[in-house]
């Protein structure tokens, strides 16, 4: 098993790599959803790598490619946090029961 930090430092190198093979996000911006389309197609590469008999190893190396094309959505088009996400849905939740609430005090 490897560290997160390595982890990281792969998808840094891959990023880095997919800067100098496609041009930089800033010169070649994508919609979220082109990213997401991009994402599948690799995830789907990935799965026929595992699938093959080179196993885990093939299906690794797309992997990194799919988590750095993720952080590459998310530095050019930013990432909710999760506190700020699980606010969002608490806000949501508060604001349907009290909408709930004043309906069936007005019936």
């Amino acid at each position: 098993m490897i560290t997160r930090n390595e982890v990281f430092s792969a998808i840094n190198g891959e990023r880095d790599h997919q800067d100098k093979k496609w041009g930089s996000i800033e010169a070649h911006p994508h919609e979220v959803g082109s990213w997401i389309l991009i994402m599948e197609s690799l995830l789907c590469d990935a799965r026929k790598a595992w699938q093959s008999a080179h196993g885990d190893r093939d299906a690794l190396d797309e992997i990194r490619k799919v988590a750095g094309t993720a952080v590459a959505c998310m530095e050019q088009h930013g990432v909710p946090t999760r506190a700020e996400m699980l606010k969002m849905k608490d806000d949501t939740r508060l604001k349907q029961k009290l909408n709930k609430q004043f309906r069936e005090l007005g019936q």
